[in-house]
């Protein structure tokens, strides 16, 4: 069964949601937002770092969402793998192309 999570972090509560694919709700919850967590919600903390790595920081102290955002974070690396291979091969395909080196696109 697929099964999707919403989250919705504060400074104090982190709200959890599970719904499967038709949506209905099949858990709902609450976690105090840790300290070590709250801190990377000043704004311009984590500027810079990757987005998984962002991720990995906030969930860090969370075990329940971390069982649940992290299989999601090693599917988003795969994918974003998958999109760099897919783009070079692109590249290389439209490079030789005049209409598209005259348009700017690679």
């Amino acid at each position: 069964m697929t099964r999707f999570v919403g989250l919705d972090v504060s400074q104090k509560i982190t709200a959890i949601c599970v719904v499967n694919d038709t949506g209905r709700r099949l858990w709902r919850g609450q976690c105090p937002t840790s300290v070590a967590c709250s801190r990377h919600s000043v704004p311009g903390a984590m500027q810079g770092m990757p987005f998984d790595r962002k991720a990995e920081a906030l969930i860090l102290h969370h075990s329940v969402v971390t069982l649940i955002v992290r299989p999601m974070l090693v599917a988003w690396r795969q994918v974003r793998e998958e999109i760099a291979v897919f783009d070079k091969a692109i590249r290389v395909l439209v490079r030789p192309n005049s209409a598209c080196r005259l348009l700017g696109a690679y």
